[in-house]
Formats: structure tokens, C-alpha cells, sequence
């Protein structure tokens, strides 16, 4: 069955508020918990005043009676302020409903002073402190206790000495106290804590001194001996000012701060300066005691410690030619050295600042040369003998046997060029100079050599001469070569230095790389010779020496002259054109026959008159006949009749030698004359009858021409005597002077006049008479 029930109306329990707090009487700052409580009774139940469920509230809402509030459950706050607070709270059920407010009493109170304490670094400070004036110190209240947190709290101090400082949260602060006395000033210093409602001090009393002059300097001190120390700065007096000093040089000092030398008086040994100018005569560790005294009589006192150095000596080194006298200097910065020049090393020059002597007598020398010299005198003499760069030290001792910087000087000794000595010899063989068709068997040496050169120092030979390029005598320049010949051979001890020799004789023809080449010219002229030697030094040095050789020109040979129509047994006369260049350049030749005796003035002189040589074709083949005179004129007589070829030759100084030729005819010896009176008329018919017409042809003109003889050779008349006449007066050829060359046909003094002779004249042998020379030139 059913049963319905009339209509209900369900609403919702406001919830049940139940909050508390603990505890409710507190002081000021002190932390009060509020605890927060509710129920939230809910549901439908058959027993009156009984629900079946119960919830906890959702929310809370405090309200603190000063205007604050908070919805936390169980909030902790604190209450600065002393009073009588009414705290409420409300809780919210799931429905949105709140409670009815509970309402608290709570009473803050504060009764309990401030405890003041002072510390210093952590230290809680008593009654007193002693400190120095200007002493900075930081002082602090921040374990002073209190209910009221430290930075609420109000922080007086007040210092004694005039000065007051504070406010709230000023528990750390830094003081100096400026004047104390040397038995030190009382101060009361007082620390006053303020809550807001209660107050408390604490005094503690500070006893102040002065501060006695602060040392700036306590270092060791260096310097020289005769060297001025300007002493540092010792003493400040931080509270005051400084008044005096008092500075102690046991031993004694000088007290100047310049010229300071060793006459100088060492006698001092006291100064009040603030900043004395010191210096010792001796070295060693020294004692300085300095005292400073501030306005307040406090004094400070220092001893410092000096080392006082040895003046090293200063090594100098002055460097001169030794074979030089009064020479300069040489400064081997600017210019070479050379081998085999002994140099002067001076060091005289050094010094010792500090010794007993201002000179260099009391010092000790020690020379090293970078070549394994050494020495200990002041002066020492040296060579280089081999180029390169060396180092020269001196370092000399003092008396106290102190040694000082070496002195080193760096010396690059320049490689010497090679030499070079050169001598062109000519070489001969069985009394012969030697040419390059001479035979040279193997093992062939030459009798003798010689030279032959002019007034400039030319050297002159004859074309296709062999010459020997001697060389001997270069080497490279350093001395240790002197006298040393081979070439090329590095390992054998008679090495000259020398690796490469390069002749260029200036012909066009192969440069020669031998030491003592031969060599010809075969063409006449000049020519320059060159010798280039290299040295083995570093990447090789090298000279070259250039001479001139002269190639003689051979003589000209223009033509032969000889007499028209020679004949057997009669004198034939011959004359020759030709010219020798160097006889008609005036040149002066020499030769030394004895190039190995060292002699220098034992040349001759070598006749420059060329020698003319005939030879006619008629007698031994061999034969050659000199002219006996100058112009190479010369008288044959041919024995008989017939074609000869007459040769002639010319030979210069040099014996140089050009030939002529001419070809003559010589003619017989004729038989007695045969006029025509001779000549019968029977002889004439009896010749026609037998000559046919041909020779009678050739007869007619054998006629005409002993008609056009009989003229010739018929005496003069009157008039031809009358045109000689007038031919002799006008004959005028002046004299020819001969400058140089060979006497012609056209360089003598002028013949007389011809005379005009008869025909048994000119035939007779004597009469004299001479044919006039004609050219037959071919």
C-alpha cells in the first residue's frame, strides 16, 4: 500500500561555528595562534534533534579587530600595538551558508624592557676596550634582546666624544675616536634601546691612545757603492702630523745627492731630513736607524738594512792598426777587418769607478778571441788569418775580484780577393820560338821561354806563336796560401785556395778552365785576356785580371821592281815596295830571354828595322840572300839566260815574315851588231829568190822596224839638243824626307839631270849608265 504524506519544506542548518585562540592575553610582537573550528550537520533523520551526517566547513573569515582579516583555518599573526582586540569568525557550509560569528576577547600587553648588549666581531664587550685613535671600529646591538623585533627597535649611541648617532634598526654602526694621548683619553660610550614602550642603556667606557707614526717603508735597500740613495719616505702619523726625524749611519756616509766620488768625505753619520741623499764608499750590508716623532712626542724607530753593491769595472776596448802609427780608431761596426793586418786590442781604457785608482793599473784582463787566442795583457796584438766573423771579449777584475759585463766586439774579417799573376810566355825549341804547328812530342818541355812586350806592358807576339799562360803565383788571398801553387786539390797541402781558373782570350775561341792553358792567335790584331779565378769561401769570391796581347801585323809586300830587258851576265837591279806597320808606328819592343832568373832589368831590345831576304831562282833553293841595305835594294847577275821567279822577303822585328814574287825574263847576250851596209845585194836577191810571199811579208816588216829603230837610236839634231836643254832647266823635284816606313822608288834625293848618251855610251859597261826602272806589274 501507499501512503502519501503532505508536502514538506527542507531548508539548510546554518553551520556551527566553534574557534578558539591560545593564548588570549600576550604581549606585543609575540605570535598568537588562531585555531579554527565548525560542524555541518545535514540529512533527513525519524529522531527529533538528530541528523545522520555532519561535514566541515568549506570556508573561515577571521577578523582581527584591527582592521585585518584572514581566511586561512589557523592563521599566526602578531599584534604591535598594546590594546583590547575583538576577533570574530565565521565558517561556511557546502550549501553557501554561513555561520553566526563568534566573537573573542584578547588583550596585548607590554611589560618587559629591552636588554642592550654590545659586541665588537662577535664579541660581547665588558665594561672597557682600549683602542688607538682613528682605530675604526664596528659596533653592534644585534643581540640585544627584546620582545619588539631588532629593526623595530630604536638604537641610540652616543660616542662621549661630542658625537651621537641612531634610529630605529641602527643596531650596527662604525666609530673612530681622533684625539687620544699617549697614556690614552677616557670616553663613555652609551647604548640607549627604545621599544616604543619601555627603554634600557648600557655604558661601556673607552680608553683611547695615540697612535704612534705609522711605518711606510721596511724593505732591504740596494745600491752602489758611490752611488747617491735618496732614502724613502719612513713614517705617516695618521692622527696627527709628523714633527721630526732622527736617521743613524753607523760606519759613515755621504750626504750629497750628486758628485759623488771616491775623495769624497765618507764621514757623516747622522742627518734629520725627512729624505736624507746617502752613499757609501765601501760595499757590504749597512745599518740605517731612522726614528720619527709625531705633534703628540709618539716615536716610531726603524732599522733598515742596505746592501751596498761593488761598482763593477767597465771594460773598454779601443782598436788601432799596429803597423800604423798615430792611426785612428777603428770601429769595426762600420768597416771589415783584414787578414794578415795585425791590429792593436787597447784596454786600457777600462775602469773601475770605485777602485783605490782612477786608472785602469789595479784592474786584471782576460782576452778571449773567438779564434782560441787568449791573452792578459792591457794590450794585446792580433791577426785574423782566415776570413769569417769572429768575437772579441774583455772582461776585466777589480781589486776586489769582481768581474764585469764582457765587453765583446764583433769583428767580420772580409775575405781577401784572390790574387792573380799572370805571365805570357813564348816557348822555344832548338833555338826556334814555338808555334802551333811546331811538333810537340809527348813528354816535350821547351828549352827556355821568354816574353816580349812593349813600354805599356802589352804583351806583342807573332801570329800562330803557341803561348804558355803561366799562372803561377795565384792564390787565393788569404796568407796562409802564400806560397802555395796547386790548384783545385782541397786535400793537398800545397792547395793555393783556388777552385775555379776561367781564361777568355778575347778570339772567339772556347774559354779555357786549366791553370796554365797554351793557346795561339792565328789572326793579327788586338786582343784582351781575361783570367777569372774563384776563391773556395763561402759561395766564392772571385778576381779577375785583364791583360792585352798584341798580335804583330805582318809586313806589306806591294811589288818587286827590276831592270827592263835583264840579260845574262849583265847586273840586274831590284827594288821592293813594302811596309811594316809596327816599324813605321815607331814601336819599341823588349824581351826578357830569362824569365826565371827573378831579374826585372835584364830585357833587350829588339831592332824594329825590318830585314829584307832575296832569292832569284838560280842557285840552291834554300838560299836566301839578305839585302845589305836599308830599302831592300839589291844587284843580281844572272848567268844565264831564261825564265826565273825572283822572291823576296820581308821580316819584321818579330820575324814576322811576308813574301813577294816577280817573274822575269832573261834575255841572252847578243851576238856583234850587223848594220844594213853590211848586207850585200846578192845576199837580198838570193834570200827573196828563196822566201816565197809570205816571207816576203815578214820581211818587209822586219824593214819598218829597223827603220823605226835607226830613228830612235840615231844622234840628236840640233833642235831635239835645244828641247833637252829646256827639259833640264825645268827638272825641279824637291827632296822626300822619310818619316818611318820603307825607302821607294820615290823617297831619295833627286838624280842630276840625264844625260843624253850615245848608243855605244849606254852600252858600254863603263859608262855607269843605269836603265831607268819600269814597272811590270802583273
Amino acid at each position: 500500500d501507499q501512503i502519501s504524506s503532505p508536502t514538506i519544506s527542507l531548508e539548510n542548518m546554518l553551520p556551527i561555528v566553534n574557534g578558539s585562540l591560545e593564548p588570549n592575553n600576550s604581549l606585543t610582537w609575540e605570535n598568537i595562534l588562531f585555531s579554527g573550528q565548525g560542524y555541518d550537520y545535514w540529512g533527513i533523520s525519524t529522531s527529533n534533534n538528530t541528523l545522520p551526517h555532519v561535514d566541515n566547513p568549506v570556508a573561515y573569515l577571521w577578523s582581527f579587530g584591527e582592521g585585518n582579516t584572514s581566511t586561512l583555518k589557523s592563521p599566526v599573526r602578531s599584534f604591535p600595538m598594546v590594546g583590547n582586540y575583538f576577533v570574530t569568525l565565521q565558517v561556511q557550509d557546502q550549501g553557501g551558508m554561513w555561520s553566526e560569528v563568534q566573537a573573542i576577547n584578547l588583550t596585548i600587553t607590554d611589560d618587559t624592557p629591552p636588554i642592550p648588549i654590545i659586541t665588537i666581531n662577535g664579541q660581547i664587550v665588558g665594561e672597557s676596550i682600549q683602542i688607538k685613535t682613528y682605530q675604526r671600529i664596528q659596533f653592534s646591538a644585534g643581540q640585544s634582546q627584546d620582545n619588539v623585533p631588532i629593526d623595530h627597535l630604536d638604537f641610540q649611541w652616543n660616542w662621549g666624544d661630542g658625537e651621537m648617532e641612531g634610529g630605529i634598526g641602527a643596531y650596527s654602526v662604525y666609530h673612530q675616536w681622533t684625539e687620544g694621548e699617549n697614556m690614552g683619553t677616557n670616553y663613555t660610550l652609551t647604548l640607549t634601546v627604545n621599544d616604543s614602550v619601555n627603554e634600557a642603556s648600557i655604558t661601556v667606557q673607552v680608553l683611547v691612545f695615540n697612535r704612534l707614526p705609522r711605518t711606510l717603508f721596511n724593505e732591504t735597500l740596494v745600491v752602489h757603492t758611490l752611488t747617491p740613495l735618496h732614502l724613502p719616505p719612513m713614517f705617516v702619523d695618521d692622527d696627527g702630523e709628523m714633527t721630526s726625524y732622527q736617521w743613524q749611519f753607523p760606519g759613515g756616509v755621504n750626504l750629497s745627492a750628486d758628485g759623488v766620488g771616491r775623495n769624497s768625505d765618507f764621514g757623516l753619520t747622522s742627518s734629520t731630513l725627512a729624505q736624507p741623499w746617502v752613499s757609501w764608499r765601501g760595499s757590504g750590508m749597512k745599518q740605517v736607524i731612522v726614528s720619527g716623532f709625531d705633534d703628540d712626542s709618539g716615536e716610531t724607530m726603524v732599522t733598515l738594512e742596505v746592501i751596498v753593491l761593488n761598482q763593477l769595472p767597465v771594460a773598454d776596448i779601443d782598436v788601432r792598426e799596429s803597423a800604423t802609427q798615430g792611426s785612428s780608431s777603428i770601429d769595426f761596426r762600420q768597416s771589415d777587418a783584414a787578414t794578415d793586418t795585425t791590429y792593436t786590442f787597447d784596454g786600457r781604457g777600462s775602469f773601475d769607478a770605485d777602485g783605490t785608482l782612477p786608472d785602469s793599473s789595479v784592474l786584471s784582463f782576460n782576452w778571449s778571441f773567438s779564434d782560441g787566442t787568449n791573452s792578459s795583457q792591457a794590450q794585446v796584438s792580433h791577426n785574423f788569418t782566415t776570413p769569417g766573423t769572429y768575437t772579441v771579449t774583455l772582461i776585466v777584475s777589480d781589486e776586489n775580484g769582481d768581474e764585469s759585463l764582457p765587453r765583446v766586439l764583433v769583428v767580420r774579417v772580409a775575405n781577401p780577393k784572390p790574387v792573380i799573376n799572370i805571365r805570357v810566355l813564348e816557348a822555344w825549341s832548338e833555338g826556334e820560338i814555338v808555334n802551333s804547328t811546331s811538333p810537340r812530342p809527348e813528354g816535350w818541355v821547351p828549352e827556355n821561354y821568354s816574353q816580349t812586350f812593349d813600354d805599356i806592358g802589352y804583351v806583342h807576339v807573332a801570329a800562330g806563336t803557341l803561348l804558355w799562360f803561366d799562372s803561377s803565383g795565384t792564390r787565393d788571398g788569404d796568407g796562409r796560401f802564400i806560397g802555395s801553387s796547386l790548384p783545385f786539390d782541397r786535400s793537398d797541402d800545397d792547395w793555393n785556395g783556388l777552385i775555379e781558373y776561367i781564361w777568355d782570350f778575347g778570339d772567339g775561341t772556347a774559354k779555357s778552365q786549366e791553370s796554365h792553358p797554351w793557346h795561339a792567335f792565328d789572326v793579327p790584331g788586338r786582343y784582351s785576356v781575361s783570367l777569372t779565378v774563384r776563391d773556395d769561401f763561402q759561395s766564392g769570391d772571385t778576381t779577375t785580371l785583364r791583360l792585352v796581347v798584341m798580335v804583330n801585323e805582318p809586313p806589306v809586300v806591294a811589288n818587286i821592281i827590276a831592270d827592263e830587258n835583264p840579260t845574262e851576265g849583265e847586273v840586274t837591279i831590284f827594288e821592293i815596295n813594302a811596309t811594316d806597320p809596327e816599324y813605321a808606328d815607331n814601336l819599341i819592343l823588349w824581351r826578357d830571354n830569362d824569365v826565371e832568373n827573378g831579374a826585372t832589368n835584364d830585357h833587350v831590345r829588339i831592332s824594329s828595322l825590318p830585314t829584307i831576304w832575296w832569292h832569284f831562282d838560280d842557285g840552291d833553293a834554300t838560299e836566301w840572300t839578305r839585302s845589305p841595305s836599308e830599302d831592300g835594294r839589291f844587284s843580281h847577275v844572272f848567268n844565264q839566260s831564261g825564265r826565273y821567279l825572283v822572291s823576296v822577303k820581308v821580316c819584321d822585328m818579330m820575324q814576322t815574315c811576308s813574301y813577294g814574287y816577280h817573274e822575269i825574263e832573261v834575255l841572252r847576250t847578243p851576238d856583234e851588231a850587223t848594220t844594213l851596209s853590211n848586207f850585200e845585194w846578192e845576199n837580198w836577191r838570193s834570200w827573196l829568190a828563196q822566201a816565197g810571199g809570205e816571207s816576203a811579208f815578214v820581211f818587209g816588216l822586219i824593214t819598218a822596224v829597223l827603220i823605226l829603230g835607226w830613228l830612235v837610236m840615231r844622234a840628236p839634231v840640233i833642235d831635239e839638243e835645244e828641247d833637252a836643254e829646256a827639259a833640264a832647266k825645268s827638272y825641279d823635284v824637291e827632296k822626300v824626307e822619310v818619316d818611318g816606313g820603307f825607302l821607294g822608288m820615290d823617297h831619295h834625293e833627286p838624280p842630276p839631270t840625264p844625260k843624253i848618251l850615245s848608243k855605244d855610251e849606254r852600252r858600254s859597261k863603263d859608262s855607269a849608265y843605269i836603265r831607268p826602272v819600269r814597272s811590270r806589274r802583273r
